[in-house]
């Protein structure tokens, strides 16, 4: 069960969501920084993401 799950408190990263612009392919793109202020390394990130406007909707994106 969900209630079940104990999801920890996530400290010490900070992430920026950048658009910019791509010369070469002439398009703007989304750009994702995360900044690890931990002295101990990550060790896997899962990024979800998905697009929308108010007309549009764009399959969700796992990375990891």
């Amino acid at each position: 069960m969900r209630k079940d799950i104990n999801i920890p408190e996530v400290t010490g990263i900070e992430i920026a969501v950048v658009r910019e612009n791509n010369e070469q392919h002439n398009t703007t793109d989304w750009y994702v920084y995360l900044w690890n202020k931990k002295a101990v390394a990550i060790e896997m990130v899962v990024i979800v993401s998905q697009g929308f406007s108010k007309t549009k909707t764009t399959s969700v994106f796992r990375k990891k």
